[in-house]
């Protein structure tokens, strides 16, 4: 049988490899407030001020460090989300697949509940016949509703992408909604010379999905994609 009790076995192994209690926090932290108690109150112990003053640094560094990584990995989510979203686009090679293709797999892609293509026009053409054909997606608007909609809810003016999230659901551009909408991405379209203006309203059933200060660079790509392949069809 071993002479050695628990404690001289403890101490046999702790100096054998003293990184056992350096390395661990708990025990380190332990041991400094053994070491306060027997210096009593009326002593100022500079060095366990200094240590808990770095490991709080330590541990700012440490949350920042995951915040940065967490950002990086969803700004490379959004832009694999956003690339795969605009090749879907570029598959239709007629405009009611075009319009299918936005209103089933291109809006699964974007992981939203509602999208909407608003168009405000007084001219009727075949494309536009055929768009009104085209619903639940397509919404046929008069002038200068795009504009009004946009402006009832946002300090900023017009702008390519507008994120919000006071949504007026009872909104015609929500006509069609199957669910609630708690956010939405209003991505303004341009169709070059054309005398048809254009919205894509993109809404969500999620509060955060959509907010003011989210960066717009990815949504902005995508409604330049978009509304370069859409004006193909309306000229």
């Amino acid at each position: 049988m071993s002479d050695k009790t628990p404690i001289s076995e403890l101490k046999e192994k702790i100096l054998s490899d003293p990184k056992i209690i350096l390395e661990d926090s708990m025990l380190m932290d332990a041991l400094v407030k053994a070491q306060n108690q027997l210096l009593g109150s009326n002593i100022i112990d500079l060095r366990g001020i200094a240590m808990k003053q770095l490991e709080n640094r330590l541990a700012k560094i440490e949350n920042t460090h995951n915040d940065v990584i967490s950002m990086a990995y969803e700004n490379l989510s959004g832009a694999n989300q956003i690339q795969r979203a605009i090749l879907k686009l570029l598959e239709p090679n007629d405009f009611p697949s075009f319009i299918k293709k936005l209103s089933t797999e291109v809006k699964e892609i974007l992981n939203v509940e509602h999208i909407s293509l608003v168009l405000e026009t007084n001219v009727i053409n075949e494309n536009i016949t055929l768009l009104k054909n085209l619903n639940p997606v397509t919404i046929i608007v008069k002038e200068d509703s795009i504009k009004n909609y946009i402006a009832g809810h946002s300090q900023f003016g017009a702008q390519t992408v507008t994120l919000r999230n006071n949504v007026d659901a009872a909104h015609q551009f929500y006509q069609n909604a199957n669910s609630e909408i708690l956010s939405e991405a209003l991505l303004l379209l341009d169709f070059n010379e054309s005398n048809i203006g254009g919205l894509l309203v993109l809404g969500s059933n999620r509060k955060s999905k959509f907010a003011p200060g989210q960066g717009t660079e990815l949504l902005t790509f995508f409604a330049n994609v978009f509304e370069r392949n859409m004006a193909r069809w309306l000229t």
